[in-house]
């Protein structure tokens, strides 16, 4: 059967099928971010990253690599005052301990990772950047909300 030959209707139908599916496997996909997210924003020290997660107002690219419990990814994020970091995370087999290590490195605002900028034999340059993240912006409008609370 073509789908010249499938009523419009039907068509419209099966589109919105389709669709509702996507924004699914969107949203759970998007929740995996959160936790990796959640913990490095957890992890971040001042004195040590010169940042806080109170300064991360906003993620705008990710990018990951899932195999069994270990985690390895980054976060292209904007801050407060207008910079932007890379948060970085690699979590050994047996999962997120008090001696994972989170790295953040500054950038000027506006920032973008080109192809240029990511060093040669970085895992981003295997797994590429994500962007998007409706949930995460919403988590830190939460956390936002909570500290004001």
């Amino acid at each position: 059967m073509h789908l010249k030959s499938v009523p419009s209707a039907a068509v419209r139908d099966f589109q919105g099928i389709a669709q509702a599916f996507d924004r699914l496997v969107n949203a759970r996909n998007e929740a995996d971010w959160l936790h990796p997210f959640a913990q490095i924003l957890a992890r971040l020290d001042p004195q040590r990253h010169g940042i806080a997660a109170e300064d991360v107002v906003r993620v705008v690219q990710a990018w990951s690599d899932v195999e069994g419990e270990a985690w390895e990814g980054g976060y292209l994020v904007d801050l407060r005052d207008g910079r932007r970091a890379h948060l970085e995370a690699v979590v050994e087999e047996g999962g997120w301990t008090p001696r994972t290590r989170v790295l953040a490195t500054l950038h000027a605002g506006g920032f973008d990772f080109a192809s240029d900028d990511v060093p040669p034999g970085h895992p981003v340059r295997i797994y590429g950047w994500v962007d998007g993240f409706q949930l995460l912006d919403e988590y830190l409008g939460a956390l936002e909300t909570a500290r004001a609370a």
